[in-house]
């Protein structure tokens, strides 16, 4: 993915920004920056971890039963 990480920019929309709201124009507007999954979450501080895991929690886990992503990747796996 970071030999394309040109393909999953937001390079249009940050220069959209520069124009109408005189945003700095050096910023980076990619997504992908190494290419390892989880690698955000090392990004995101402990109350925002915890928010996103109870969201997923009340979501995900209570009604559908998936404790977490990779439950919910082999679910979808084993019915292909």
């Amino acid at each position: 993915m970071q030999q394309n990480r040109d393909r999953f920019d937001d390079r249009m929309i940050s220069e959209r920004g520069v124009a109408l709201a005189g945003l700095p124009g050096d910023g980076d507007s990619a997504k992908v920056r190494t290419g390892q999954v989880g690698e955000s979450r090392q990004l995101l501080g402990a109350a925002v971890i915890d928010e996103l895991d109870e969201v997923w929690r009340k979501r995900i886990t209570v009604p559908l039963g998936f404790a977490d992503y990779a439950e919910l990747i082999a679910a979808l796996e084993a019915v292909e």
